[in-house]
Order: structure tokens, then C-alpha cells, then sequence
């Protein structure tokens, strides 16, 4: 079985652009859609992480990775969702 390693930088800015501290980071959530169909939940990295490596069992075909940053406030904030396509 192959695997797959996602990398990605954590973002140190909000939208309003006030400063975005990796302690106010809870985790990044990833989810995956095959062939344009609904996101399902892979995987929710904790915040210290910016790498994760993982053994997905994936048919041919066209798929879109989101990763998703929540924070650590009550109500959570989330990013703006950051999707990469990519084809197996």
C-alpha cells in the first residue's frame, strides 16, 4: 500500500489580521472528496504538527484534499477552507 504525506504552513494571521498565535491553534482538519462528490473527515492534526503521513487506500480517480484550521475560541473560528486537487 502506498502513502501519502500532506505538508502544509499554519497560518499566523486571522482575516481581520490580528496576529494568530500557534497556542490559539487547536488543529487542522483535513477531508477528502473523490470524483466532485461530499467531503468525508480523514484525519484532525493537533496544532504543534505541520506534516502528517498516512496509508489512505484510494481507487483511480480524481480527488480534492480541504484543510481546515480551527482555533482554540469559544465559538471555534475556522480558515477560509484551502483545497489542492491532485489524480490517482
Amino acid at each position: 500500500m502506498a502513502t501519502a504525506t500532506i505538508n502544509w504552513t499554519l497560518p499566523t494571521q486571522r482575516t481581520d489580521n490580528t496576529a494568530l498565535p500557534v497556542s490559539a491553534i487547536a488543529f487542522t482538519r483535513f477531508t477528502l472528496s473523490f470524483n466532485g462528490g461530499a467531503f468525508t473527515q480523514l484525519v484532525d492534526v493537533p496544532a504543534t504538527t505541520n506534516s502528517h503521513t498516512m496509508s489512505p487506500n484510494l481507487a483511480p480517480g480524481n480527488y480534492v484534499i480541504r484543510s481546515v484550521v480551527h482555533d482554540r475560541q469559544t465559538p471555534v473560528r475556522t480558515s477560509t477552507p484551502v483545497d489542492t486537487a491532485f489524480v490517482i
